[in-house]
């Protein structure tokens, strides 16, 4: 495997590094600052790379000569990296980027160091992620290999796919017990089942348990914004705290260092609240997607939302509402999302010898019924590990393996797996109707991602399965539905951040009332948000030699 990073990805891109994250001008109107101080300063070494990467910069002419200009310099940027003077580089090079409008419009000068900071983190991570690190050696798995596992495990069965004239294979013991085994997981029991489309739904039932909390509000999430929601549900479980409920808060170090998600996690922090701001000192390319909340034990909501108004829909009019999708149930589901926030919690505490005690929820909960009309749920979580034991995705493959009549899904990043498109194109090949719905280049929130979106899609059109792009705002649900039996509701995306790099959540769903619910929610967003592919020329894009530089060096952080 080669050395892989990309240095051009901060100049021909948004410099959103993060999936889901986007770029929010600061009101800051100081810009870049000390470009010709730092300048200055550089050494022999600094102004070379930079030299180099100025020209690659301006060579639109030749893919493979930037490819190769790239990996000539590897060696040096990677002593900068670890010297921690690579920053006053990249930053020259993009303030000659900006100046020379070879940056996306969503790039200013106000938010152009911020993007930096980020970009030169992402570079250090991806030396580590490739094991070539001196301070933290990791061994790289490839994506072959890990796609090859994945499949290898969701196909090992002793119950065959079936097709359209089948019995469910949802509703074999068999099949569920070789489910539970792929995703390292059980089925437990749930009660009170709701399907909460979009933040108008999620948010009232949030701020409704939250008031009525007893004893205790545990909040993972990927980010708190500084905004109209953010600071609304701040204050509203700071009051609780301050009554007597245990509150604790989970967020992901990297991104609550960005101002627009770092201002209400540390008012909470100065407040008294007790929030982990999530990282693993090992891995620091390691990032923390996790959205769960659970109340007084007994009461959860999970799935793609963070805290922000483009999630609950509360800003101001100008503010872009995302489509979203979140559930709530009780019963012994939320006592297991306790036990998972418990971990999380005293592993954070540990690695990163924390100042916060650790703590101890109730262990013991009722079995799951051995009633298949049962509502039963079953949560995946997921720690990101270098050989990408992927118990989310393997359970996705072994759930499209299960499929006898259709398959829909709507992620918001649905780029190219094999793993995925494999056991996808084995379902259409035995009779399954696939549906895919995701954003397009137009309603995607990082544009880097957009031209992996549409390429991943052209296999699916000419195989006669349907595809649809998210017109208007950003699409951000992340699920899947199976025959009106089972679904998959998750903060998990179709992208390797997910599979490689993020920890993650899914909760497996066996409810035929529920899956059917979202399955017509599916089939009402296709018609209300979305335009269906009907011409294979709607997924054509230019030639660019971006798709090789992003492909070759920088698919991990996508």
């Amino acid at each position: 495997m080669k050395k892989m990073i990309s240095l051009l990805f901060l100049v021909l891109s948004s410099c959103s590094i993060y999936s889901g994250s986007r770029n929010v001008s600061s009101e800051s109107k100081s810009g870049v600052r000390g470009i010709a101080a730092e300048e200055a300063a550089l050494t022999a070494e600094q102004i070379s790379v930079k030299d180099q990467l100025l020209v690659a910069l301006n060579d639109d002419a030749a893919s493979k000569r930037v490819v190769n200009t790239i990996d000539a310099l590897l060696p040096q940027v990677q002593k900068l990296a670890e010297e921690g003077t690579l920053k006053p580089v990249i930053l020259d090079v993009a303030q000659k980027a900006l100046a020379a409008g070879k940056l996306p419009p969503r790039l200013t000068a106000e938010n152009l160091e911020e993007n930096v900071d980020l970009f030169v983190a992402s570079i250090e991570n991806q030396f580590v992620l490739k094991g070539l690190s001196q301070k933290h050696p990791q061994q790289y798995v490839s994506w072959l290999k890990a796609s090859r596992s994945i499949r290898d495990k969701a196909q090992k069965t002793s119950v065959p796919p079936s097709g359209p004239k089948s019995k469910s294979l949802f509703l074999n013991p068999v099949f569920i017990k070789e489910l539970e085994g792929v995703a390292e997981s059980t089925f437990t029991d749930a009660a009170e089942l709701r399907l909460l489309v979009n933040g108008t739904q999620s948010f009232p039932a949030r701020e409704q348990l939250f008031q009525n909390a007893k004893s205790s509000i545990y909040i993972k999430t990927w980010a708190i914004e500084d905004d109209v929601t953010g600071w609304k549900f701040a204050k509203l479980v700071h009051e609780k705290h301050k009554a007597g409920v245990d509150v604790r808060v989970i967020v992901d170090w990297k991104t609550a260092r960005q101002s627009v998600y770092r201002k209400v996690p540390e008012w909470l922090s100065s407040q008294g609240v007790p929030v982990i701001f999530w990282r693993d000192p090992e891995a620091p390319m390691y990032a923390f997607h996790k959205k769960t909340i659970v109340v007084d034990h007994q009461h959860l909501i999970a799935g793609g939302m963070n805290f922000g108004d483009v999630y609950s829909h509360l800003g101001p009019p100008e503010t872009p509402e995302w489509r979203d999708t979140d559930f709530q149930a009780s019963g012994s589901i939320a006592l297991t999302a306790d036990i998972d926030f418990q971990k999380e919690w005293n592993s954070q505490i540990k690695k990163n010898q924390l100042p916060l005690a650790p703590f101890s929820v109730p262990m013991s909960r009722p079995a799951a019924s051995a009633s298949t009309s049962a509502t039963r749920i079953m949560a995946i979580d997921l720690t990101p590990n270098p050989q990408i034991n992927d118990t989310i995705l393997t359970s996705i493959v072994k759930g499209i393996e299960g499929a006898r009549k259709e398959i829909n899904i709507e992620n918001a990043y649905f780029i190219e797996n094999p793993a995925l498109q494999n056991a996808l194109v084995r379902a259409i090949k035995r009779g399954v109707k696939v549906r895919i719905f995701t954003n397009s280049m137009n309603s995607i929130d990082v544009p880097i991602i957009a031209r992996p979106i549409v390429e991943a899609l052209p296999i699916y059109f000419r195989l006669n399965a349907e595809v649809y792009l998210k017109k208007g705002a950003t699409l951000h649900s992340k699920f899947m539905t199976i025959d009106n039996v089972a679904s998959w509701v998750m903060s998990y995306n179709h992208h390797p951040q997910s599979m490689r790099i993020q920890g993650e959540v899914a909760y497996v769903i066996l409810d035929k009332k529920f899956s059917k619910q979202l399955a017509d929610q599916f089939i009402e967003d296709t018609k209300t948000i979305a335009d269906r592919v009907t011409d294979a020329k709607m997924l054509e894009l230019e030639p660019s030699f971006l798709d090789v530089v992003l492909k070759r060096y920088f698919f991990d952080q996508l």
